[in-house]
């Protein structure tokens, strides 16, 4: 099993590329910086990888709503990259109130703008690893990835 390959790690965002699997970590947070991480390495990455899988992890301690200004700025990158997308699974590994809140949330936000690629939002990365499993056309690829998935998102 090959380990997850870290692309950048600031702001509270850590991303990582697994095959055609992109890995985005949240430590903290929504922050506009880490928008712009992201899109500073997706850009290049579509070139090599016109068909990505993305796998979000939202690991915050203290979850919290995101500004305005960051959920517009979110809605402008993920139309941008929407055909590039295979499937899309959001982690929200943080608990408590604010975690299902915010996993509530994020179902009813799937529902309303119904992207192109199917989205699902889980409580872990072994759930969520399943899903893409079923969900993506070459699921033999990702066969055995989620230790290494669980121990990029455990990286502090």
């Amino acid at each position: 099993m090959e380990n997850v390959k870290l692309l950048a790690e600031e702001h509270g965002c850590r991303m990582g590329l697994l095959g055609n699997m992109l890995i985005t970590v949240f430590d903290s947070t929504g922050k506009m910086e880490q928008l712009k991480l992201i899109e500073r390495i997706q850009d290049p990455l579509v070139k090599e990888h016109p068909k990505l899988i993305s796998l979000t992890v939202i690991q915050a301690v203290k979850l919290s709503t995101p500004s305005d200004e960051f959920r517009d700025a979110s809605a402008r990158l993920q139309a941008r990259y929407a055909d590039n997308l295979v499937c899309s699974a959001i982690v929200v590994a943080a608990t408590g109130l604010s975690a299902v809140i915010a996993r509530s949330f994020l179902a009813a936000y799937q529902l309303m703008v119904k992207p192109k690629a199917p989205q699902q939002t889980f409580r872990d990365i072994k759930s969520a690893v399943e899903w893409i499993q079923k969900t993506a056309p070459q699921p033999s690829a990702l066969v055995g990835v989620t230790p290494a998935v669980e121990a990029f998102a455990a990286k502090k």
